[in-house]
Formats: C-alpha cells, structure tokens, sequence
C-alpha cells in the first residue's frame, strides 16, 4: 500500500514538473516561419507556400498548432484543413521532436487580383498529458502580389495592332516646328510657342498649328472606375484593369515606354493610381493587383483632366472607363479638338446602348462585360 502511495506520489510529481517545464520552455528556440515561394504571380496561376517549423532544443512537443489567417482568393488544395468563411482559416497539426526541423509545402491556385498578407501566426502546444494549453502569437509580414490576367479579344488585339502600326509608320518622321498640318482655335492647355499670329491676326481669334507627327515613343493609359450607379459593377471594373494589363503587356514586348494612371485607391495607401514612364513596369503591376474596389474611386476630371492634355509628342492615350456619364464625355469632346492619338475603350454591359456624340466615335471602342468572364 505504502509502495502504491509512493508510485502514486511520483506520478504526481513528474506530471507537475513536466507540466512546468513546458509552460517555460515549449516556446523557446521554436522557430516558425511561412514564406511564398514567388512574391508575384497572375491571377489563374498555382503557387506555394512552405511552413518550416524548427524544434532547436532537446524537449520535444508532442502536439504542435500553427494557425494563421488567409484571404479566400487562395484556393488551398488540402481543403480539410481549412474552414471557409470571409477569410480561410488554416490549422496545421505537427508532431516535434526534439531538434527537429519539419518542411511542408502547401500548393494553392490563385482565384483573383489582388495583394494578399499574412499578418500573424497563431501557435498552440500542450504539456506531455495535454493537461494545459499554451498561446503565443507571432507577427508576420509574408505577402504575395497578384496581378491581374492580361485580356485582350480580338477587337482589342486588332486595335493595338493598328496603334503599333501607327508606331512603325511614323519611325522615319522628326519633329519640325515650321511643318503642320493645319490650324484650330487655341485651347487653355496650349502652349504659347504653338499660336499661329498670322491666322491670330486675320482672324481676330488666337489660332495654333496642328504640327505633324512624330514617331510614336511611349503610351499613356488612363483609367476612370468612376462608377455612378446604385449597384457597384465590378465586374466592369475588373475588365478595365485586366484590359489595362493587356495593354501594357503589348506595348511593354514592342519595347514602348508605359505609364499608367487612374482613379481608383490603393488597398494599403488609399493613394490614386499614378505612375509616369520612369517607373518600372513591375511596380505598375504590382499597383493594378491593389486597386482596392470596395473603396470609393475619387474624381477622374479633378486628378486628371491636367494631366491628360498634358500629352507630349509622341505620345499614344489609351482611355478605359465603365461609365459615360455627361461630364466624362464633354472631357472626351475637349480633349478629341487638342488630340487625334487616343482610344477610348468603354466596357459596357450587353443592353447599354450609350449616346455617343458623333465626334467621338471614330475613338469609341465598345467592349462587351459579359465577354470578359
């Protein structure tokens, strides 16, 4: 009986001692960390993240949680382990022993554009008995970008093909001040070395020469998702960034310079889409993938307008909007006077039959949403 007490008594004992050790110890020298094994991808593409845990102390953990948090975009393949909601929730259960080093790699496919982050990780572990359980969370700053999938259809490809071949076209002309192709009214945006004094002087009104061209150099593309209906339309939108990243990518392999701007927000920033042709093309990428579309997008004619008939030459406008409210189409009438190298895509649904002033539909380019799936 004494014996039985005493066997009892130790039993006790070791459990209350390896219950203390690991409430100080399981977390030490326990190294977690997630990493993506590519920081840019394309919407549609597959890709992976490795969890490497390393257990780098002679106690071992019999049990070992690691949670964290990522956006439903990425489609995990083992999807027992992860609960869907407005987030998927991940639980990865790991047996350590001691000094042990564990990799797993975890394959996912990426549903849409986006800029995803792992913000923090979740561990949980328990004593050799489960008696207890132990927290800790950890920062973590892991992100992916994913761009969206470039489109274009034919009506598109057909109309870059025709601007390149503008390009090609006007490679052996120079600029030259003395040679035009014919007189219009001076516009506010003008610049003063272009009047016509002559013309100015007969006709009493200030006249400006329409030089002649010059090679094309570079693209301009101009995004408005201004949208001014009850209903959010997404969908349009998503079309006119994935047709924006068509265009770049065309115009990027004929070697062009590309800039890019538009009215929508930053998911991280709240700033405005805006970057000039000195900046790298990965980093307009990268800004398409965080358009953040549940924020509202701010006004094209107030952050714009300037900066559109600011065009230099040589320079080919791409403009892409899912709306043609009035405001939006007098900008387009004004600025079709001052320049004839610009399109205007307007991706529209499939009853939107817009009325288009007849001195903009040499640019108008319909584009049908439901074809943009």
């Amino acid at each position: 009986m004494i014996q039985l007490i005493g066997i009892i008594i130790l039993i006790l004992v070791f459990i209350w001692l390896q219950l203390k050790v690991y409430v100080y110890f399981w977390n030490q020298n326990l190294d977690v960390e997630l990493r993506f094994d590519s920081t840019d991808m394309f919407a549609g593409d597959t890709g992976y993240l490795k969890e490497v845990i390393t257990n780098d102390k002679w106690l071992p953990i019999p049990l070992f949680h690691v949670k964290f948090q990522t956006s439903r975009n990425l489609l995990f393949d083992d999807s027992k382990e992860t609960q869907k909601t407005d987030q998927y929730y991940r639980n990865d259960v790991f047996g350590l022993g001691k000094k042990e080093r564990i990799t797993r790699t975890l394959s996912f496919q990426v549903k849409k554009r986006g800029c995803y982050r792992i913000k923090s990780i979740d561990l949980l572990s328990g004593d050799l008995f489960m008696l207890t359980t132990l927290r800790e969370s950890r920062e973590c700053d892991e992100f992916i970008y994913v761009y969206p999938q470039p489109y274009y259809n034919r009506a598109i490809l057909h109309s870059l093909q025709m601007v390149n071949g503008l390009v090609n076209t006007r490679r052996q002309f120079l600029e030259d001040p003395f040679e035009y192709r014919g007189i219009r009214e001076y516009q506010p945006y003008d610049d003063m070395k272009s009047i016509n004094w002559k013309a100015t002087a007969k006709t009493g009104d200030l006249k400006v020469n329409l030089r002649d061209f010059t090679a094309v150099r570079s693209v301009r593309i101009f995004l408005n998702l201004e949208d001014e209906g009850i209903l959010k339309r997404e969908d349009g939108a998503e079309a006119c960034i994935r047709i924006a990243a068509g265009i770049i990518k065309y115009f990027v392999g004929k070697g062009m310079k590309i800039s890019c701007y538009g009215n929508c927000k930053d998911s991280g920033t709240d700033q405005i889409l805006y970057y000039n042709e000195d900046r790298n093309i990965r980093e307009i990428y990268r800004s398409l993938s965080c358009i953040d579309l549940e924020k509202k997008a701010k006004s094209f004619q107030y952050h714009f307008e300037n900066r559109l008939f600011k065009q230099t030459n040589g320079e080919y406008t791409f403009i892409l909007s899912m709306n043609a409210y009035d405001d939006f189409i007098k900008l387009l009438q004004k600025y079709s006077v001052v320049s004839e190298d610009f399109m205007w895509f307007y991706l529209k649904d499939p009853k939107d039959v817009p009325d288009i002033p007849w001195n903009l539909k040499r640019y108008y380019k319909p584009i049908d949403i439901s074809q943009i799936r």
